[in-house]
């Protein structure tokens, strides 16, 4: 398990350096010695597969910080300030301020774009769990829910604040500075709980509600699903691959090209092209984390012929060079 627990002014790149510790890498459009919160900044990654991100903290800029989102489904309980991210094309806003404490939730099927903005004076209070597809899949071995919610497609949703929501998100925040034994298993105990209660609000209320539409429809989905494993196996099997060789996959699921891609970027939010290259990118950072393989290995490994090109785009989509990655790992 992970645990990073900050109590104090916090700068861009230590904010930084703290989600990296948690297995994401942001972008932040600030200086690295800017200040970015004042207050607690905390998160926990458990090596199952499960997040337990705490802030109870000032926000002392305006800034916007961007992250390739894994595929996962995140739930989070806003007790005090706004909030405003992007995932995908669209833009989500939430005000606890204003209308109380907001239940919050989203479902990512696929590697997908993901930001936040930051406004200077907003005192935000707030608890997210976020369990990734491969955490669900072990406790999920039919993929019942995970079906459910790969037939929902990229997504945000909402469902009221109760007493229940109340006490797991107070007692999440309570436990964010906590490292005992009993403090971690009570955190994972109520973070799986949270989760759980809002993955069962969003299925439960698009399952019982017979006017409701779904917002992806159903055979798209399937078509999306069908693509996006063929591409995984392709992106193992070509890793000098720069495009994806979109004949093979027309006649393994015999879809001509603009079904694919209007199919795949339908369901999820996001063209063939760009999965491929963000997929190729996640797989070489994750490969310069284990300290074994060097950066002209890894841009082999995302299909660059010279690192040099591989370092731009590394830095690109994540904000640091892949030199100064490996250092922070150190």
């Amino acid at each position: 398990m992970a645990v990073n627990t900050q109590s104090c002014h916090l700068d861009s790149q230590k904010v930084s350096q703290l989600a990296r510790k948690s297995g994401f890498t942001p972008k932040l459009d600030a200086k690295p010695d800017q200040s970015l919160f004042d207050g607690l900044f905390s998160n926990h990654s458990e090596a199952n597969g499960l997040r337990i991100h705490a802030v109870d903290a000032l926000e002392l800029s305006n800034h916007i910080s961007s992250v390739n989102l894994m595929p996962s489904v995140n739930v989070g309980v806003l007790l005090k300030g706004k909030v405003d991210f992007c995932l995908g094309a669209d833009w989500h806003h939430f005000d606890a301020d204003s209308n109380g404490p907001v239940c919050f939730a989203s479902c990512v099927p696929v590697p997908t774009p993901w930001q936040r903005k930051m406004v200077k004076h907003n005192h935000v209070c707030k608890v997210v769990v976020s369990g990734s597809f491969d955490w669900l899949q072990d406790r999920d071995p039919e993929s019942r829910l995970i079906s459910k919610l790969q037939t929902l497609g990229a997504n945000v949703w909402q469902w009221p604040y109760d007493e229940k929501v109340e006490q797991l998100a107070q007692s999440l925040m309570a436990l964010s500075q906590e490292t005992s034994l009993h403090s971690n298993l009570t955190r994972e105990a109520r973070a799986t709980e949270l989760l759980l209660t809002g993955l069962e609000k969003r299925v439960l209320e698009t399952t019982q509600s017979k006017n409701a539409k779904p917002l992806i429809n159903r055979n798209i989905t399937r078509k999306g699903e069908a693509i996006r494993n063929h591409l995984e196996t392709y992106i193992v099997r070509n890793p000098k691959a720069m495009k994806v060789d979109l004949s093979q996959l027309e006649n393994q699921l015999g879809m001509s090209c603009s079904t694919l891609q209007r199919s795949f970027k339908k369901a999820f939010a996001i063209t063939i092209s760009d999965y491929v290259r963000v997929r190729k990118l996640e797989i070489a950072r994750d490969s310069l984390s284990n300290g074994r393989t060097s950066i002209g290995e890894a841009a082999f490994m995302a299909g660059y012929g010279h690192a040099s090109n591989f370092s731009k785009a590394f830095k690109l989509a994540f904000g640091v060079s892949p030199g100064d990655y490996i250092k922070l790992g150190e």
